[in-house]
């Protein structure tokens, strides 16, 4: 599901280290004099779970997300992550991304959650203006089930599946193990080439008679050839 996100205004970082309220001081130690910029992500109302971004890249070579909490200390969530193979090539610069922070780095706790700061970064001079395009941010759904009736008739068929221990249950082809299947398989081509071949031999033997006409008609008219 997505989550409806604010997205604030992309700065270069010299004036985000310089004016931004919200500096997380060990991003600015690690890259004061790196090449590139920021903006924030904030959300109206606070989401259930920020599973994944996804946004087409604009040559930007990596980027890095840091969590905000509401009480002003700062989490690393993906540390350099890598959107372009050469940084000077723009071969991949323009692809499409989807990031799973839950998978690719630290999911953000959303309990204390108070914005995400994006740092992007390129460090080749040859492209000017690098940018995150389309950004959409997503949740994940509960995977809790919403439906009273159909919980309640699952409780009820696992009570009696327990009740009931020797009660067999049939099942579909596609659980069958495959030596059994592949049996199956071969009796049925047996039985069919079986009937084919019964086929085959009555079709001859239907046959066979007007051949056998037809040879003698063939050679009654070479020896009425052969008279003088």
């Amino acid at each position: 599901m997505e989550i409806a996100a604010h997205i604030g205004r992309t700065t270069s970082l010299a004036e985000h280290w310089a004016l931004s309220p919200h500096v997380d001081h060990e991003s600015k130690a690690l890259f004061e004099r790196a090449r590139g910029s920021c903006f924030v992500l904030s959300f109206p109302t606070r989401p259930r779970a920020v599973v994944c971004l996804a946004f087409r890249n604009f040559f930007v070579a990596s980027l890095r997300i840091v969590q905000r909490h509401t009480d002003g200390s700062f989490t690393v969530l993906l540390e350099n992550h890598t959107l372009m193979k050469d940084v000077h090539c723009e071969q991949d610069a323009q692809k499409w991304h989807v990031l799973h922070l839950d998978k690719l780095g630290r999911k953000p706790d959303v309990s204390t959650l108070d914005m995400l700061l994006v740092y992007l970064f390129q460090p080749s001079p040859l492209f000017e203006k690098w940018e995150l395009q389309h950004l959409k941010v997503f949740e994940s759904r509960s995977k809790a089930s919403s439906n009273p009736a159909r919980d309640h008739s699952a409780k009820h068929s696992s009570i009696e599946s327990a009740q009931s221990p020797t009660k067999t249950v049939l099942q579909p082809a596609s659980s069958l193990p495959a030596a059994v299947l592949a049996i199956a398989s071969a009796r049925d081509v047996q039985e069919h080439s079986e009937k084919a071949l019964s086929l085959l031999c009555r079709i001859r033997q239907l046959l066979h008679p007007i051949s056998t006409a037809d040879d003698g008609a063939v050679a009654e008219r070479r020896n009425d050839g052969d008279r003088p």
